[in-house]
């Protein structure tokens, strides 16, 4: 075989490479679009969703809003007012307990020592 068959094979070799690449780049490229179509229809998919799932929040947002008016909010915070009162009276009552208690244990410590029961 002389230099120019040599030249001529590797040619067709090179030739014969760069048409199973080129053919093996389209199939990729041809999997990759669809790859791409799929992703897309997603993306599409996932807006719709967003969307009408913040459509949904806003909707019982104003249904909230709509329902929490004054008169309502009154009938919460009338009792929770009285809640609170009591809370208040009770935390009074135990501190003026806790003082008598004291004053009676000082008293008791006092009748004790001079009984001579220490």
């Amino acid at each position: 075989m002389n230099e120019e068959q040599q030249n001529q094979l590797l040619q067709k070799i090179d030739e014969r490479i760069a048409e199973r690449l080129t053919e093996q780049a389209n199939q990729i490229d041809k999997r990759f679009d669809a790859v791409d179509k799929r992703l897309d229809q997603q993306d599409d998919q996932f807006a719709r969703l967003f969307t009408h799932m913040n459509d949904r929040m806003n909707s019982l947002e104003e249904k909230l809003d709509t329902k929490a008016d004054k008169a309502d909010i009154e009938k919460i915070m009338t009792p929770l007012d009285g809640i609170v009162k009591r809370l208040d009276d009770n935390e009074a009552e135990h501190a003026a307990v806790t003082s008598q208690v004291d004053r009676h244990e000082t008293l008791l410590q006092r009748l004790a020592k001079q009984l001579g029961l220490n």
